[in-house]
């Protein structure tokens, strides 16, 4: 499970973007700056006790020799809650009963759209409208993808 959300954290974070970004957020093409790409990763799982993941974004800025000039670079890592890695290997217990595939699904396209939001629009409310908006859309956009099917046929197993 850890190696498909490796690759589907970033994937589809891409892939999201580059199909349905500016549709969804309102904006022309010419409105949206890109100077900038950001790196993504799934940084695994970890325990807390106020959410079921969590995101955070880090600006780094290096300066080469004066001829180079300087690089910006944004990097942001998603967590999961491991609720989700306890329920996977099919430890269930009342503390997790809430921490299923769907909720899992959900739970990603909801860190995803906070990322997508950052980037283009930094200033926005966390769980404003677009978040909303954005989180349903991605979750149906990810619910479509042979990756995620094939988590899901993993979860059952």
């Amino acid at each position: 499970m850890l190696d498909l959300l490796n690759y589907i954290v970033p994937k589809y974070y891409w892939e999201y973007r580059r199909q349905y970004l500016w549709q969804s957020l309102g904006k022309g093409r010419e409105e949206v700056k890109l100077d900038n790409e950001p790196i993504i990763e799934f940084g695994g799982f970890k325990l807390h006790y106020c959410g079921k993941g969590q995101w955070f974004g880090e600006t780094e800025h290096i300066n080469y020799f004066a001829h180079f000039g300087s690089i910006t670079i944004n990097k942001k890592v998603i967590w999961l809650n491991q609720l989700f890695l306890y329920r996977f290997a099919g430890i269930s217990n009342r503390t997790n009963k809430d921490y299923d595939f769907f909720e899992l699904v959900r739970t990603i396209a909801h860190e995803l759209a906070h990322c997508i939001i950052y980037d283009f629009c930094p200033g926005e409310d966390s769980h404003g409208i677009k978040h909303a908006f954005l989180t349903h859309s991605l979750n149906q956009f990810l619910l479509k993808q042979k990756e995620i099917k094939e988590l899901e046929k993993a979860w059952e197993n």
